[in-house]
């Protein structure tokens, strides 16, 4: 009876919640519009994204890269920056070891960072910055793409290792898979010796011979109870005697576990999911298996479906209490539920398909009805709204084909506008480029020449005029656990706070639970974690104040700090002379403040700038001459150092990046096998010589020179006596100095206490600040400019064919553009390097549609 009865006063309906266009909005519904859409005003207009010719590079290589600077709403290419910043920052420290500035035109860039030989091996990060995405309160700086650089890719090793499990734990058999890199030795005549160590304290040791393909097993029935272990290797025949090291992979015992109702909260008496996640300390996913308790009696078992995270349902009851014990992994531990709410509102997400989500509203019985708004909104616009009336349950029906590709958020609000559930969902992953890249041939001879046609097309099969960057590089330069690509940035990455372990997934076709563990992610993230909530974007309470900007801005100081202005306008001369001879006289305003535009950047990039005041108080400077030699200056300029202020956002800041995938660890990488044995590639040259201090840019050199002869007012007289105050300059006899011979000069003149001394001359050698000084000069770099990547065309002969190609990287055009077919067709030519290439493709629609796209040459390209 009680049964029929709650049922009967439930209010069974179903709303269609329209888009906002579409409907005169009522006055309650238009406040959650504008109150949105006044937040998201203040948020960062712009996001960057980075593509790189390929993931891995070697000391003395130049990385190419290209950067997508995109509206942070619509992902469209932004017009707004026209100034790139660019890092190369060392992952453990943060520090630069290359920064330049860059044009950005329409909302591309592309450039190159040469890797200099003496950099250490290790990961590094190139993170870009612009002046409408990098800000004073910038907390979270996502622009940035993992970069590892090696000394030497080509090493001749003989075998490769796998483990044959990710982590070993107590009581685990160590077991190591040994292969051939290549088939063309006689392996039935390897003997490997391998020895299990902690540090230098040999745990195990074994013995085996390799078969007739060049494979041994390699195994400890070792209970692995320590870390650090690693396994020591050598493989010794008659003509070879080789050492391979493998560190022993380590399971992290560490749990971290969190539940999220759908939602946000758990309403007692309604059937709620509870997704959850389990990662260790690193933030790496942990599979689980585990029970529900309810006052101490089991209730239902779960376990992980994806990456750690899974879910449940049941229907909580605030008089209880709830908590979880694992079987798997065995931890001693229980973990307890959130707080269970005795009445209250809970949304569920109970179907969806490709044009609609289906939503269930259920209020606890006995409470009233109440006025509900519901509101979807993506990226900070809002794209459908609705009010009903909320009697026991309802259901809405959202429409999601104006919506773009994306994380959208449902909220529900009460009557009084206060959000009382929350949901994100990821909608219409069809809306996308879809790139096909089809090669000419599968397999090409060394120095072969292959085309690859690219298609750009919509969901709906249409052409799409793209712009794109693509690569053709050895597969051995790429990293198998980066999970970053153009979706996983823009559509991820960016929109969620925290670290996604392996986002690609959720992308790539492939995989055909794909969205069963999107949904997973978007519940398990927390509403809270959507970086267009309201609650996150509240802290965009004001426009964001600028640290970074277009073209160079800098100050005239005035020599009386006590003045606030100028008594007449003063100004900047502002030339290159590396580049050509013309003068822009740009205009301080009334306390100093001028700026060098872009334009000028960008017509003498790759030079210096150099700046010169000129003012009210005089437009020449004026020089004491009194050893050490020190100007005296009317007005002087300072100008502001963009990458100074990055760096100290940065310190204080963290940088997140998609954490890498979980893969088996295994051996070395396999060596590279050239096209001819006549020639041998030169790992290192050295060249000493000796060591002089010179200036080595042009103009200051020529500053030199003139400040030198300017300031030698130096003369000998007659009889060898270096500035003789008896004899004048002009008297018969007198001569100039010269650099480092011996001269007399007079001590104590006039005085009873007067003799000779003998001292070598010798000019003041100026460093390039004293230059600069000098002169009341400023020096700033330009742009960037750009630089050609090395295409030979084999089709043609020359003296450069004899020269072995070395080349890993094929192809790279950072800026191709599709016609109206979406068609574009690109040609290479392979190298000297026999091994398997990929190609990787992304880009931009102008619509802002994005995508990604693949080729592979199928086959090894090998020397015939």
């Amino acid at each position: 009876m009680k049964k029929f009865k709650r049922i009967s006063f439930i209010l069974l309906s179903t709303l269609m919640l329209l888009p906002v266009y579409a409907q005169s909005l009522n006055n309650r519904q238009n406040e959650l519009a504008i109150k949105l859409d006044s937040l998201a005003k203040n948020a960062p207009h712009e996001i960057a994204y980075i593509q790189t010719s390929k993931d891995i590079y070697e000391t003395g290589e130049d990385l190419w890269f290209k950067i997508y600077v995109l509206d942070a709403q619509y992902l469209t290419p932004s017009g707004l920056s026209k100034t790139l910043y660019l890092q190369l920052l060392n992952e453990s420290n943060k520090k630069a070891v290359w920064q330049e500035k860059y044009e950005i035109q329409d909302g591309f860039a592309n450039g190159r960072v040469y890797l200099d030989s003496k950099l250490p091996e290790g990961d590094y990060l190139l993170a870009v910055y612009t002046p409408n995405s990098f800000f004073d309160d910038t907390t979270n700086f996502y622009a940035v793409r993992r970069i590892k650089i090696r000394t030497d890719m080509i090493r001749q090793h003989v075998f490769k290792g796998e483990f044959d499990k990710p982590f070993y734990d107590t009581n685990d058999t160590i077991r190591i898979i040994l292969s051939p890199v290549s088939q063309k030795n006689n392996f039935s005549e390897y003997e490997i010796t391998a020895r299990l160590m902690k540090g230098n304290i040999k745990q195990a040791k074994m013995k085996t011979l390799t078969d007739s393909l060049g494979d041994a097993v390699i195994k400890f029935p070792y209970k692995v109870s320590d870390d650090n272990l690693q396994v020591e290797i050598n493989a010794k025949s008659k003509d070879l005697n080789e050492d391979i090291i493998f560190p022993v992979p380590k399971k992290n015992k560490s749990l971290q576990f969190s539940v999220f109702p759908e939602g946000g909260y758990m309403v007692s008496g309604i059937r709620n999911k509870l997704a959850f996640k389990a990662v260790n300390s690193q933030g790496e996913p942990v599979d689980i298996k585990g029970t529900l308790f309810e006052d101490n009696t089991p209730l239902l078992n779960f376990n992980s479906s994806h990456a750690g995270m899974g879910y449940f349902g049941f229907t909580p009851d605030n008089r209880k209490k709830y908590f979880i014990r694992f079987s798997e992994p065995g931890i001693d531990s229980t973990f307890l539920l959130p707080e269970i709410v005795p009445s209250g509102i809970a949304m569920q997400l109970i179907g969806r398909d490709k044009a609609t989500l289906l939503f269930k509203v259920s209020q606890s019985q006995g409470l009233n009805p109440e006025d509900i708004y519901v509101r979807i909104q993506s990226r900070g616009v809002v794209y459908g709204l609705t009010n009903a009336k909320l009697y026991g349950e309802i259901r809405i029906k959202i429409p999601l084909s104006e919506i773009p590709q994306g994380i959208a958020e449902v909220t529900l609000f009460n009557r009084s506008l206060v959000p009382v559930a929350e949901r994100l969902v990821y909608i219409n992953k069809n809306q996308k480029l879809n790139i096909a890249a089809k090669i000419s041939e599968e397999i090409y001879p060394t120095r072969g020449k292959g085309l690859v046609k690219i298609t750009v097309k919509d969901e709906n099969g249409d052409p799409v005029v793209a712009n794109l960057g693509v690569s053709i590089f050895d597969k051995l330069y790429q990293n198998p656990r980066d999970s970053n690509n153009i979706l996983v940035h823009y559509y991820l990455s960016t929109q969620l706070k925290g670290r996604i372990y392996n986002p690609s997934f959720y992308f790539n076709s492939n995989n055909k639970d794909r969205f069963e563990a999107m949904d997973l992610l978007m519940v398990t993230q927390g509403w809270r974690k959507y970086v267009w909530n309201e609650v996150n974007l509240k802290k965009f309470n004001k426009e964001p104040q600028k640290v970074i900007f277009d073209g160079i801005r800098g100050e005239i100081n005035l020599p009386d700090k006590k003045k606030k202005t100028l008594k007449n306008p003063a100004s900047v001369m502002a030339f290159s002379p590396g580049r050509d001879s013309s003068k822009v006289f740009l205009l301080a305003d009334s306390v100093g403040n001028f700026s060098v535009s872009p334009y000028e950047l960008k017509k003498w990039e790759n030079n210096y700038v150099y700046l010169k005041p000129f003012g009210t108080y005089g437009s020449l400077p004026r020089f004491k001459t009194i050893a050490p030699l020190t100007p005296v200056y009317d007005l002087r300029i300072q100008v502001a150092d963009p990458f100074k202020t990055i760096n100290q956002i940065l310190r204080a800041h963290d940088i997140i990046y998609p954490l890498p995938v979980l893969v088996k660890p295994s051996g070395i990488q396999p060596y590279l096998y050239f096209a001819g044995s006549d020639f041998i590639k030169i790992k290192k040259v050295t060249i000493k010589g000796q060591k002089r201090n010179t200036i080595r840019e042009k103009y200051l050199g020529i500053l030199d020179s003139l400040a030198k002869f300017d300031m030698d007012n130096d003369y000998v007289c007659r009889f060898g006596v270096l500035n003789c105050p008896r004899h004048s300059r002009y008297e018969f006899g007198s001569t100039k100095p010269v650099q480092g011979e011996l001269y007399h000069i007079i001590i104590n003149y006039n005085s009873p206490d007067e003799h000779l001394i003998r001292i070598i001359y010798s000019l003041p050698i100026y460093t390039e600040e004293e230059l600069l000084r000098l002169n009341n000069l400023t020096k700033v770099k330009a742009y960037y400019g750009l630089r050609e990547f090395y295409k030979p065309d084999y089709d043609k002969e020359s003296e450069t064919d004899r020269i072995p190609d070395f080349r890993n990287t094929l192809l790279w055009e950072p800026s191709v553009v599709t016609d109206d077919k979406g068609e574009a067709t690109l040609s290479f030519f392979c190298s000297d390097i026999n091994t398997d290439f990929v190609g990787r493709i992304e880009g931009v629609g102008g619509d802002g549609l994005l995508g990604t796209g693949y080729c592979s040459t199928c086959s090894p390209i090998r020397c015939s």
